[in-house]
């Protein structure tokens, strides 16, 4: 079941994206970023842990998940073909994973011809499924890097760090991953 406020936002283009810079400490230069969801609602804005949890879990989680990766791609695909050494990450929520969505959203933006520049960070909140895990490692052998958000933040609490300390093997647990 839909959340109805996040989905009428996201249908009135109430949200937006921000980027947050990954900058190298040698030299100070920007070598990549993480596009960061951001909701303004009636003038507020609303804190992301507020709307984020209530939309994961549902088929927002994988609708917004497809709109931020259209509004990379508009905003930040250029500025990827300028600069081919540098990344762009994109939180995605486990559940979002499998079924193509993901990758479809990715050639239908145009993400996939920067995909090396890319990396998915998995979200702490759940574990993907086997099909998520099939399409992770379908991904990473195609060039997306992938990462676990917020781990030292969440690591006791995350279900996804859970299941892969209590996993000896992962499909993904390899040098593939970033």
């Amino acid at each position: 079941m839909f959340d109805e406020p996040i989905y009428a936002a996201l249908r009135a283009g109430e949200f937006e994206l921000n980027y947050l810079p990954t900058v190298r400490l040698s030299d100070g230069r920007c070598i990549g970023a993480e596009a960061l969801i951001r909701w303004q609602h009636d003038g507020v804005w609303v804190e992301p842990a507020e709307f984020i949890p209530r939309a994961e879990g549902t088929g927002l989680g994988g609708l917004i998940t497809y709109w931020v990766i259209d509004t990379v791609a508009d905003q930040m695909k250029d500025w990827l073909l300028d600069h081919p050494h540098a990344h762009l990450s994109i939180n995605v929520p486990p559940d979002a994973l499998g079924g193509g969505g993901i990758e479809y959203a990715g050639a239908k933006s145009g993400l996939s011809a920067v995909r090396n520049q890319i990396v998915l960070e998995l979200t702490e909140r759940g574990v993907p499924d086997a099909q998520g895990i099939e399409a992770l490692d379908h991904m990473a052998r195609n060039g997306v890097r992938i990462a676990l958000d917020d781990v030292m933040m969440a690591a006791s609490t995350s279900p996804c760090c859970r299941a892969a300390a209590s996993t000896t093997s992962s499909s993904i647990g390899n040098s593939r991953a970033a």
